[in-house]
């Protein structure tokens, strides 16, 4: 399962646009009839994929999306509590 939890405590609404836009980008499945066509991450390849993909690769992509779509990924932060992966994006202030 993937959930995206929040945007931390220190966002403000004026100009923090890139986080929003991060958290739909990260939400949304690629190629979603109501986005843009390369708006979005593959989740759907990533849950019911027949071959094992490690929690890393999956990082890699997301990383890769958010530049794609020009948002800059500050730091990556990784936990693994209980078999859950935690993983936390910040995203550059702009």
């Amino acid at each position: 399962m993937i959930d995206i939890k929040s945007l931390g405590p220190d966002v403000k609404k004026d100009n923090d646009g890139d986080k929003y836009k991060a958290i739909n980008l990260l939400s949304v499945q690629l190629q979603d009839k109501n986005y843009a066509p390369d708006f979005g991450v593959d989740l759907d390849f990533f849950i019911n994929s027949d071959y094992q993909i490690s929690p890393v690769t999956f990082v890699t992509h997301l990383m890769k999306r958010l530049t794609d779509h020009s948002i800059s990924v500050k730091q990556v932060q990784n936990q693994i509590d209980d078999f859950i992966a935690d993983v936390a994006i910040n995203i550059e202030d702009k």
